[in-house]
């Protein structure tokens, strides 16, 4: 983990920095959140993350500090710094939660914000096939609402805490998550992708999705290499066992391909060329 993190443009070792308790993530979660891949010290896609943060502080009625420039470039040198001061040259997962300033309670006494960035080592180097594929269900207990928070990285977790815990309970890799419609809409961690006779499926935003930065890259990667991809449309639990492929996508794990659900397996061909496509544009690889 990291030893040092970033808050508000100052370094401290990440176990001296206490929250206050009048903090409004932690008493209403108040706030959003990024999490991104280093490469050593870029981040390939920092311009997208930056990009979706701010629609979504917008949408919160945040105020946008100018560090958050993508001209100004402050906040992007304020992590190559963190990530040197922590030793991180490899790859990295990036977090930057961005909260509103404490005051007030439902009604905020102001809509500045203040920042945390924090760094964590990763073992790959970049974004790899994996050597055996996921094994995944669907959680079913408690549905998504589709509304004008649904695609935004929040600090109110709580579904995906509670699907998270039927995963490790069911000795699971990942769980589908199903909207209020009892449509597949992403899953703890990822956005989901099927593919039908070299066709590629994605639930649409409408769907409820997060609007994940990774989704955006691998649209746009099949998009450029003639990829036939179909991304405004809905997706039930027949298409995945109809599907000749799934795989999930996340901006620090990339693509993972999913082996195993219920009693349905599967290939891993079209996530395999992606991966290598992913690799060769971000990471010159």
């Amino acid at each position: 983990m990291s030893e040092y993190i970033n808050c508000n443009g100052e370094y401290c070792r990440a176990e001296e920095n206490a929250i206050s308790v009048y903090n409004r993530a932690f008493k209403y979660g108040d706030a959003l959140f990024e999490t991104m891949f280093a490469s050593g010290s870029e981040i390939p896609l920092y311009n997208e993350h930056i990009k979706r943060l701010v629609k979504s502080m917008m949408v919160l009625k945040m105020e946008i500090p100018v560090k958050l420039s993508l001209e100004a470039k402050v906040l992007q040198q304020e992590i190559t710094r963190l990530l040197t001061k922590n030793k991180f040259f490899t790859s990295s997962k990036v977090r930057l939660t961005v909260f509103r300033q404490d005051g007030g309670n439902y009604v905020p006494t102001t809509n500045n914000v203040s920042y945390i960035v924090e760094t964590e080592k990763l073992a790959i180097a970049n974004f790899e096939v994996l050597k055996s594929g996921l094994k995944i269900d669907v959680f079913t207990e408690i549905k998504k609402p589709i509304n004008i928070f649904a695609n935004m990285k929040t600090a109110n977790s709580l579904l995906y805490v509670m699907a998270g815990i039927y995963q490790q309970k069911k000795n699971l890799d990942e769980v589908i998550i199903l909207n209020q419609n009892n449509n597949i809409c992403e899953s703890v961690t990822s956005n989901v992708f099927v593919v039908k006779a070299d066709k590629i499926y994605t639930p649409a935003l409408s769907e409820g999705c997060i609007e994940g930065v990774m989704r955006q890259a691998i649209l746009q990667l099949a998009k450029e290499n003639n990829m036939e991809i179909i991304e405004n449309t809905l997706l039930t639990t027949d298409n995945l066992l109809q599907a000749d492929e799934i795989f999930l996508t996340n901006a620090v794990q990339g693509i993972r391909w999913v082996a195993a659900f219920q009693n349905r397996r599967y290939f891993n061909k079209i996530s395999k060329y992606l991966t290598f496509l992913l690799n060769n544009k971000y990471l010159n690889i």
